[in-house]
């Protein structure tokens, strides 16, 4: 009687343990009858306690639940007791109003000669993470829309220069038919659009030292031009909340025609301020 006691006892102790992990856990036998369920995995103590020694068809039908999941959990139960591996798998249900995931486990217990004992099964609330997914998706979506769309070229690099990516304006100001050729001439052919050859290595070090380049002009001869053309390009750094730059972000867009203009000005101020002679200017209605 006193060994009996112990073993009770000792059941006791470990199913209270079992009873207060954060997470949802079940035994069961080889025909997938349930030998114990702990409260996490089925809140009702009275629908809890008749749940044991049944299986989840019978379960489900008892608690009114759908049963459109059990087909899947059958098959993934049936083939770990045949494999005698671990079998993991996604669920996805709604409850009161709101769909909820899972990822479920079951791992097989099996004796020295390889018998299955019994399975362990437990689950993993994953509906957090699962919305975060969808809205990391969304936004990437969004930003990703608005990359291709943008009609400034934006471009993508990281710490060390390598062009990551370039969207169709930026592309198409440079002259080159896709973004992948644009890439691959940029990165494994050291091709550059820049006119100046230190360019590069002023922009480089000017974000090197944790500055921000706005609105420098310099001129890129596009791929097939015979001719350059003035740009503007902006660049800073992307970074964690540790302050470390993860990657540069920058735009390029196309003002030659707003430097040639200035340049002609130019030139007419500087013809009127090198002249001897008087020069009047007069407007439309003299």
């Amino acid at each position: 009687q006193r060994l009996q006691d112990q073993l009770e006892a000792q059941k006791r102790f470990y199913e209270d343990i079992l009873d207060h992990i954060p997470a949802e856990i079940a035994v069961l036998d080889g025909e997938f009858h349930y030998l114990y369920i702990n409260p996490k995995a089925i809140r009702d103590p009275e629908l809890r306690a008749w749940s044991l020694g049944k299986t989840d068809s019978e379960i489900v039908e008892r608690a009114g639940w759908k049963s459109d999941l059990l087909l899947e959990r059958r098959e993934k139960l049936e083939q770990m007791v045949r494999d005698k591996v671990a079998q993991i798998w996604e669920e996805a249900f709604e409850l009161k109003g709101s769909w909820v995931h899972r990822q479920r486990y079951a791992n097989p217990v099996v004796d020295a000669s390889g018998a299955l004992r019994f399975i362990v099964g437990y689950s993993a609330d994953i509906t957090a993470l699962k919305q975060r997914k969808l809205a990391q998706k969304q936004a990437l979506e969004e930003y990703q829309s608005l990359f291709e769309g943008a009609r400034v070229g934006l471009f993508r690099t990281d710490i060390y220069g390598k062009l990551l990516a370039a969207n169709p304006a930026l592309v198409r100001l440079s002259g080159y038919p896709s973004a992948e050729a644009f890439l691959h001439a940029v990165n494994e052919e050291g091709r550059t659009v820049f006119v100046s050859r230190t360019h590069r290595q002023k922009v480089a070090q000017t974000l090197m030292e944790g500055g921000t380049v706005n609105e420098w002009r310099t001129q890129i001869l596009p791929l097939g031009a015979s001719a350059p053309r003035w740009v503007s390009e902006s660049v800073h750094a992307v970074k964690a909340e540790s302050g470390e730059v993860l990657y540069y972000e920058g735009t390029a867009r196309d003002v030659h025609d707003e430097m040639q203009a200035l340049e002609r000005l130019q030139l007419i101020e500087h013809a009127v301020e090198s002249s001897s002679d008087t020069i009047t200017l007069y407007d439309a209605e003299f």
